[in-house]
């Protein structure tokens, strides 16, 4: 995918997220492509509010799977902690 249109499928999450702020799918594509702009902040900002959205689903088991992945991309990110909400 060129520069280019990653900015626009990141534009075009966002707006989903706006709209629906509890769709994973969103989120998780928005933490791919934050990860292969070599953007792990971001990416880790995105796999929070997927945290967010399985722990709010009492999936605790999907949550940490998260969290460890954040913890690889950022691993100071206070909800790569577990447990953090």
């Amino acid at each position: 995918m060129k520069y280019g249109l990653r900015d626009k499928a990141l534009e075009h999450l966002a707006r989903v997220a706006e709209l629906d702020p509890d769709n994973p799918e969103a989120y998780t594509k928005m933490a791919d492509l934050y990860v292969a702009l070599g953007d792990p902040s971001r990416a880790a900002e995105a796999l929070s509010q997927l945290v967010r959205i399985h722990t709010q689903a009492q999936d605790a088991a999907a949550a940490e799977t998260i969290r460890e992945r954040m913890r690889t991309l950022a691993p100071g990110h206070p909800m790569a902690m577990r447990g953090s909400v």
